[in-house]
């Protein structure tokens, strides 16, 4: 496992943290290097774990500590402040857990422009999106002062299979949400791009995000401000 860490962050590809994530999954004990929450350079807050035995700290099983970071909306990271540094995204936690594998992290979806005239829309849904990750979304957009977000999912039955693959999905385990623009306060398509790409952080990384106006789709749907569910 230590072996992996030492390949520097310009050779780490898709595959790389596949592997990475595999062996973790398959580890019986880890241990929590700094109890303290740390900012990482992308601005998102993680716990630092370590692989090896820290002085004065118990392990805990992976599975023990993927609950403890979901109830509290926090990734994880191993070696802060070197070349081996490597951090884990709310996103992908929440999604090992929700999907039980690390096997999807190796699907990685572009944001681009989306044409959803053709698509049914609902609210998006608890299979989808669990209720503790839409606790910490609407907490953090609440935050940065946008109280009022709206979102849907784009809707897909097993039934319109032919219309769903005409729509260039690959996979039937892809999810995809779309906020509304105006409840963003966002109108340039630079700031939309980056907006999508800081909000990444809470999804896993085969799920589609996009901006849309209200003007040209809907409806859209209030983001839920529900208790965090333990």
């Amino acid at each position: 496992m230590k072996n992996i860490f030492e390949i520097s962050s310009s050779q780490r590809s898709s595959k790389w943290e596949v592997d990475i994530l595999k062996q973790l999954s398959s580890l019986s004990e880890i241990y929590i290097k700094q109890y303290d929450i740390y900012n990482a350079e992308d601005g998102w807050p993680y716990l630092l774990l370590s692989i090896k035995p820290v002085a004065e700290q118990n392990p805990t099983s992976l599975e023990k500590l993927i609950d403890w970071l979901c109830v509290h909306g926090v990734g994880f990271a191993f070696n802060k402040g070197t070349e081996e540094e490597y951090v884990c995204p709310f996103g992908q936690v929440w999604g090992c857990r929700h999907f039980k594998s690390w096997d999807f992290i190796d699907t990685k979806i572009e944001l681009e422009d989306r044409d959803y005239s053709r698509v049914k829309v609902v609210p998006p849904r608890e299979t989808s999106i669990p209720g503790f990750v839409q606790y910490h979304l609407k907490s953090y957009l609440e935050h940065i002062g946008l109280g009022d977000p709206k979102w849907f999912e784009v809707h897909s039955e097993k039934n319109n299979e032919n219309e769903w693959r005409a729509l260039n999905h690959q996979k039937r385990d892809q999810v995809e949400i779309c906020f509304s623009a105006e409840s963003l306060g966002l109108t340039e398509e630079k700031d939309k791009n980056e907006f999508l790409k800081h909000l990444s952080w809470f999804f896993p990384t085969h799920y589609i995000l996009g901006i849309a106006s209200e003007k040209q789709v809907g409806p859209f749907f209030d983001l839920p401000k529900t208790s965090n569910p333990k």
